[in-house]
């Protein structure tokens, strides 16, 4: 019986040696390892809430699939300590990668897709460890960003207007989106030439 436990004894622990060096490869991501997932679109840093992170957008094509058209678009969000990396958050999309960036230092990150006729921007927003999206539209043009005296920024998104052919921010009119610390708040719509000038509630219903 002493011999049985003691083989089963080694049994176990060679088994624990093989498995432990496995689960602890898997936790060492890189990005040499990610970009073997798919083509590398763009990889961006991000710092929020005192935490350092990093956005990852590739591309794959399933294998059952064909062309371009058909190509799978995925952001990817790690977690950075040190030089090791930990997934938090991922998302797809069959859209086109246009851009992305953070608004600010420590603060949101925005990610521009688009599609056949017009593009469409999402915003997200990190803390303690989780990724969240905290607003999303659509637009014919990239939104201009303005910052406040205490730093929240506004998003101002143009509805541009055909005019002899072409399509204009000028003839258009302006929505002004502005962060109020847990969501963004819509200030008001004004006419293009008037944006700069609606910077609260109060002040865009005086602007025609």
């Amino acid at each position: 019986m002493v011999i049985l436990r003691r083989i089963a004894c080694i049994t176990f622990m060679l088994t624990l040696a093989g498995i432990l060096p496995a689960q602890q490869t898997n936790h060492d991501i890189t990005l040499d390892l990610i970009s073997h997932e798919g083509d590398m679109l763009a990889v961006v840093p991000w710092t929020a809430n005192g935490d350092d992170l990093l956005c990852v957008f590739t591309k794959t094509i399933p294998g059952n699939a064909k062309g371009e058209t058909a190509s799978v678009k995925t952001m990817a969000v790690y977690l950075k300590s040190g030089k090791k990396l930990s997934k938090i958050s991922e998302s797809k999309t069959g859209d086109w990668f246009l851009t992305a960036y953070p608004l600010q230092e420590d603060g949101r990150f925005i990610v521009g897709w688009g599609t056949g006729s017009a593009y469409h921007f999402q915003i997200y927003a990190y803390a303690a460890g989780r990724v969240k999206q905290v607003f999303e539209r659509g637009s014919r043009r990239t939104p201009e960003v303005l910052f406040d005296d205490v730093g929240r920024e506004s998003l101002l998104f143009t509805d541009m207007e055909m005019v002899g052919g072409e399509w204009r921010s000028s003839a258009g009119r302006t929505t002004v989106f502005k962060w109020d610390g847990k969501a963004y708040e819509t200030i008001g719509t004004v006419p293009w030439a008037q944006r700069l000038q609606c910077l609260s509630k109060e002040s865009c219903a005086f602007l025609k």
